[in-house]
């Protein structure tokens, strides 16, 4: 309006000036609503009020994955003993002759070149592999509760050039992961097929949780309480359903990547595989409807100063910071979400 918003009650300036305003005749308050910048700080602050956030569930949900990680804790002791012992008696064949290959190679190639490198990382490599003959093998293959049961090979942490294989040599980083392969489709068919179907519980659990945690991440949000109380029904209905489903699944040969908290990418060899009802899947579907729940969700970082003033003192009344959503989205009346 071309004067300061903010005047005390007893400043000099203090005039009718609004008042004089055509279109303001007869108005007792104007209510001023722009788009104003905020300061990181003073942004920090408006996001420390955020609101929501589902503490209670997400605790129980934490405290049954932690209790069937211990339930685990004998199959899965027992299962990667057996697949680590198979894939060290792989190796105490194949790392010797490997050896023998990668000192053949360094005498042939130039030194400093790219296939000199290759060499040594090559051995790096190998190195990394050599505790498994004397009863450690921290990288080799073994079975992983989250996600949903899998059985995988851990990253070496040893970088390899993409251009290596070079100067002849074979890929040794691939024939690890044929020979854990190999390993496991011989093993995996002795390993007990009655917890592969609590693997998938323990597993959908799991992702019910992070999709929880992931939906009811507290921010500035607008949600219609009917379809709340709508999702809560859902997710104990949910929940209902997984603990009374009886769950089929046995182990079959896989490949691919996947990241397992915790422990970071894992190599997949195997993974549980669910007969009929799978309620892993079910879980995408919850969290997508989650999602949907938070309603104008789009103004990103943009902020609005609300100001109510007093037509005939100029004095203000109330002032407020909002985010967008706040104050304009769908039906919902302007407020705290």
């Amino acid at each position: 309006m071309g004067r300061p918003y903010y005047l005390p009650k007893e400043h000099p300036l203090k005039t009718d000036w609004l008042q004089r305003k055509k279109p303001l005749k007869g108005a007792e308050a104007l209510l001023t609503v722009r788009p104003i910048r905020a300061d990181d700080k003073k942004l920090k602050r408006l996001r420390e009020g955020k609101r929501g956030g589902c503490k209670e569930m997400v605790e129980a949900l934490t405290d049954g994955i932690d209790k069937g990680a211990e339930f685990f804790r004998p199959y899965r002791g027992a299962a990667s003993k057996m697949l680590i012992a198979e894939f060290a008696r792989h190796l105490e064949v194949a790392l010797p002759y490997w050896r023998e290959e990668l000192d053949q190679a360094a005498g042939q190639v130039e030194p400093g070149g790219a296939a000199a490198r290759c060499v040594e990382e090559y051995r790096s490599l190998i190195d990394k592999y050599e505790p498994c003959l004397s009863g450690t093998c921290p990288l080799g293959p073994r079975l992983f509760i989250f996600g949903a049961g899998i059985i995988g090979l851990m990253d070496s942490g040893v970088f390899i050039h993409d251009n290596c294989p070079a100067g002849g040599m074979r890929d040794y980083a691939a024939e690890i992961e044929d020979l854990a392969a190999r390993v496991v489709s011989e093993v995996v068919s002795d390993l007990d097929s009655g917890w592969a179907s609590e693997l998938v519980r323990a597993g959908t659990l799991f992702e019910l949780k992070s999709g929880i945690e992931e939906a009811c991440a507290p921010r500035h949000r607008r949600i219609d309480v009917g379809e709340l109380n709508a999702a809560r029904a859902e997710v104990r209905e949910f929940l209902k359903d997984l603990s009374g489903r009886e769950l089929e699944g046995d182990w079959e040969t896989a490949t691919g990547m996947e990241r397992v908290p915790g422990v970071g990418p894992v190599r997949i060899l195997a993974r549980v595989r669910v007969s009929g009802h799978n309620p892993v899947a079910g879980v995408g579907d919850l969290k997508k409807r989650l999602r949907k729940l938070d309603r104008c969700d789009d103004g990103g970082e943009r902020l609005y100063q609300a100001v109510l003033i007093d037509v005939g003192s100029s004095e203000v009344l109330f002032m407020g910071i909002f985010f967008e959503e706040e104050l304009l989205c769908d039906g919902f009346p302007p407020g705290s979400p």
